[in-house]
């Protein structure tokens, strides 16, 4: 969860500041904004370090999520307690080629998949 809250905290305070009202959470999704994402500018990449240095940059069109008209959220939800678990969602991967190399623990990444 501390990973979560101080990615939740920087996005907020980016997106504060580009003049996106907060609106309240719907269901596991806590982050939310008052908006349509098609009218969205200046959404903060994420960029989603793995061990050994490989990142993956997400845009706006992998982090944000329209709920329902006019509420827009962060589509990446918190787990609850202590847990070291996190799953990096379909949503994230979308446009991206995704490679898993099970035997040897590696993944990897490649931009411009299913577009």
């Amino acid at each position: 969860m501390q990973v979560y809250a101080a990615l939740r905290e920087a996005f907020v305070k980016v997106m504060v500041s580009n003049k996106y009202s907060p609106a309240p959470g719907i269901s596991i999704l806590d982050t939310c904004f008052k908006g349509s994402i098609k009218g969205f500018v200046g959404v903060p990449e994420v960029q989603l370090v793995f061990q050994g240095g490989t990142a993956l940059p997400l845009k706006g069109h992998n982090t944000l999520l329209e709920i329902e008209n006019g509420i827009t959220c962060l589509a990446i939800a918190g787990n609850p307690g202590n847990s070291p678990i996190t799953i990096i969602g379909n949503y994230q991967q979308q446009t991206f080629d995704i490679a898993y190399d099970v035997s040897n623990s590696r993944i990897g990444f490649s931009a411009g998949g299913c577009e």
